[in-house]
């Protein structure tokens, strides 16, 4: 009988090591995951802060969007009659400088757009014209009746910083 008390304690012990096992190592899992989440964080934050800010020492950039969305689109092989309009947004100060910097935003609507059309127009205007940051993508489905994977009207935000007053005040 007390062979039988003993191995039955022994299993439920068993049992109950197991069950504290198992949950360990799910927090343990979930506690890498988080650390992953925070390092990706972490890398995406130190890229954000070394990236370089474009100001144009001149006055306020000039309106030619329209011509710099028709060549990158040309770029990528696209037509220019996906772009249906380029809208100012706002020209205001900067937040934070004063009275001297200010931001020009345009807002660009394309469509129809394929993600995969999309990821090589955001590369292309990175690096033709840094000046104009995209600052945010919005996309819709195009129309009802297309496969919303396929078509998107995007929305592109962009917005340039200057100098309002770069002419002023320099002495010579």
């Amino acid at each position: 009988m007390a062979i039988l008390v003993a191995a039955a304690s022994s299993v439920a012990l068993f049992g109950l090591a197991w069950s504290r096992a198992s949950d360990a190592v799910s927090r343990a899992n979930a506690a890498a995951l988080r650390l992953a989440s925070v390092r990706e964080d972490a890398d995406e934050v130190r890229h954000l802060r070394a990236r370089e800010e474009r100001i144009a020492v001149s006055e306020r950039p000039s309106h030619d969007v329209i011509a710099r969305v028709g060549g990158s689109l040309a770029e990528v092989g696209l037509p220019e009659s996906r772009l249906k309009s380029v809208t100012p947004v706002s020209d205001r100060g900067a937040a934070g400088s004063g009275s001297a910097h200010r931001v020009q935003s345009v807002r660009i609507v394309l469509e129809p757009m394929t993600l995969a059309e999309l990821g090589p127009l955001l590369r292309i205007w990175r690096r033709e014209h840094s000046l104009w940051t995209t600052s945010g993508v919005e996309l819709n489905t195009a129309s009802r009746g297309r496969d919303p994977e396929e078509a998107y009207r995007v929305t592109i935000t962009v917005s340039a910083v200057y100098l309002a007053d770069a002419g002023r005040g320099v002495q010579k």
